[in-house]
């Protein structure tokens, strides 16, 4: 059975327009976020990757990519494709720790470990998963009323 390829339901602006990855970049992540909510991961995966094409238009759009970028790991995870989920998580990771002062950021950065976290464990590579696991907790604890994701890490370290 052939797919069809995804389009976002707002076409990419004019090329010319300065703003136009930023656009289309939103276009496609909304879709994506769309997509993923309903379960179509298949068709979430392909319209963040286009999102984070467009996004890496403009190379001042630092959170846009790392957002598109985890969110993009997260639906790779959830299909079984554990290394480009991995190399996607880490990417936004680099992205957010530019952000140290920003508690969404961090939050987001945190929520990155925890999937590396969770590849890790089930590959079988505790020690790492621990390391993840710590990393998640050390970002959580750098962003406000995180105390539910702090005291989760905590017992899910305990658990492994």
């Amino acid at each position: 059975m052939t797919q069809t390829p995804v389009t976002p339901a707002h076409p990419e602006p004019a090329a010319r327009d300065p703003h136009e990855g930023k656009r289309a970049g939103l276009a496609y992540f909304n879709d994506a976020q769309q997509a993923f909510s309903a379960g179509n991961i298949k068709d979430a995966i392909e319209l963040y990757r286009a999102a984070a094409d467009a996004f890496e238009r403009d190379p001042e759009l630092y959170l846009e990519r790392a957002v598109t970028n985890g969110q993009l790991g997260i639906s790779l995870k959830a299909m079984g494709e554990m290394d480009e989920a991995a190399d996607r998580l880490g990417r936004a990771i680099s992205l957010f720790q530019q952000f140290p002062e920003n508690g969404d950021a961090a939050v987001s950065m945190g929520n990155c470990f925890w999937h590396i976290g969770e590849i890790n464990e089930e590959a079988g590579d505790f020690d790492a998963a621990r390391i993840s696991y710590n990393q998640a907790y050390s970002a959580y604890r750098t962003a406000p009323n995180t105390q539910e994701l702090q005291i989760e890490v905590l017992q899910k370290l305990r658990s492994i």
